[in-house]
Order: structure tokens, then C-alpha cells, then sequence
């Protein structure tokens, strides 16, 4: 893919009426090649997928990239990308699989990588889970659950407009409730897909993770403590 400067982003960015932003996560799906999929399922291969799904959860999308550095590297370059894209840490599962957990999104991004065979590279794969989201949809069903209810009873019991207004109120509440958590999971979803599109992008543009832990030593030597003098 060919490497283009911030710069030449924002301008491109610029014509397009579209945010620098937006440009890089259409570009990170481009390079992708159209990997992104949205299903449903645990485990197994997936037919659109090279590698097979996270057997950690439930995938609802995912998006996969040949990076140019072994298994290992790779998998901690783009846990890195994400955890700067969302601002949240991650964990390492194993040498070659990471979790992240988006807690205001409810979503976990999980990393896995694997030898491309070609030499020196690997193919990752980055699936949500949008389980967090899942359990908080639920917690909040019951609550919106119990409080339409309430209104739906009282409506019933007491009689006249009123009632019939707490009724109203009930069905209302319900439908109100209803779309607000589909939205908030779509969204999320959404949100999501952009993320792991623009990290499997910059992490294909920086260098190897191993390069940059070796490039912050070297700074780190050169900072000489100030000399005392006694």
C-alpha cells in the first residue's frame, strides 16, 4: 500500500469534504481488502476469513491484514495502535494473542496472529466481541422491563385519562428504550470496525514493535544523567 503523509491526507481530506479521519479509516478498509464482515458465531473458519475466529467469545466483526514482521511483533503493533486509538490497555494472551477491553464501548478487540509461510510475516486477525455490550443490554432490558411494567399496572388500576395516559406512557417508554439500545449497539459495532480498520493501517506503516522498543532504549542511553560535582 502506497504510504501517504499527513499532510497529503488532510489535503486529499480536504477536497473530499470529509474528515482526515474518515479518509484513513476508508483507506485501512481498501488495504484490508475488504476483509471486514459482519456475522455472527464462535469458533471454526470462517469462509471469509484466512484465519479462523477467536474460540474467546462471540465475533460480530473483523477485519484481517498480512503485516511484514513475525507473529509476535505483530500482534503487539497492533494491540498498541488500538490501545492508542481507544485509550484503554490491553492484555497479552500467550505470545501471539492480546485482549483489549473498550469498557464505555462494551466491546473487546482480540488479536491473534500467525505465519503468513512467506517468510518473516504474519496475518493478523482482530475480532469484536461485543459480549460487555451484550450484558449491559440485558441489565438494562430488566430495568426498562420493571419500570414499563410498573406504568403498564398503574394504568390498569387506576381509571379514567389518566390511566390510560400511563399506559400510553408504558408503550411509549418501551419503544423509546427499544431503539435507543439498538442504536447504541450499532453504533458501537460501527465504531468498532472503524478502529480496527485504522490500527491494522498503522501498524502496517510504523515499524515493528520490536524496532521501536529498541529505538526508545537507544534514547534512553543518549539521555545522560547531569554531571554533580562534589
Amino acid at each position: 500500500m502506497n504510504q501517504l503523509s499527513n499532510r497529503e491526507i488532510e489535503d486529499a481530506a480536504r477536497e473530499a469534504g470529509i474528515s482526515p479521519g474518515e479518509l484513513r479509516s476508508a483507506l485501512a478498509e481498501q488495504a484490508a481488502g475488504g476483509a471486514l464482515a459482519t456475522r455472527g458465531g464462535r469458533g471454526g473458519r470462517d469462509g471469509r476469513g484466512v484465519l479462523p475466529a477467536s474460540t474467546r467469545g462471540v465475533t460480530v466483526a473483523h477485519a484481517e491484514l498480512n503485516l511484514p514482521y513475525p507473529p509476535e511483533q505483530a500482534v503487539r503493533a497492533v494491540k498498541k495502535q488500538i490501545e492508542r486509538e481507544i485509550g484503554s490497555g490491553g492484555h497479552m494472551m500467550g505470545s501471539t494473542e492480546a485482549d483489549i477491553y473498550d469498557e464505555p464501548a462494551g466491546v473487546i478487540y482480540r488479536i491473534q496472529a500467525e505465519d503468513d509461510g512467506g517468510g518473516g510475516g504474519a496475518m493478523v486477525r482482530v475480532d469484536v466481541d461485543p459480549t460487555p455490550l451484550r450484558s449491559r443490554r440485558t441489565l438494562t432490558s430488566m430495568g426498562l422491563g420493571a419500570s414499563v411494567g410498573l406504568f403498564a399496572i398503574a394504568g390498569l388500576i387506576i381509571p379514567g385519562l389518566v390511566g390510560w395516559a400511563l399506559i400510553a406512557g408504558a408503550i411509549g417508554l418501551t419503544a423509546l428504550g427499544g431503539t435507543t439500545m439498538f442504536a447504541m449497539r450499532t453504533r458501537a459495532i460501527k465504531d468498532a470496525r472503524a478502529t480496527i480498520a485504522q490500527a491494522l493501517v498503522e501498524a502496517e506503516n510504523a515499524a515493528p514493535f520490536g524496532d521501536q522498543l529498541g529505538a526508545g532504549e537507544d534514547r534512553e542511553q543518549l539521555a545522560l544523567p547531569p554531571a554533580s560535582y562534589e
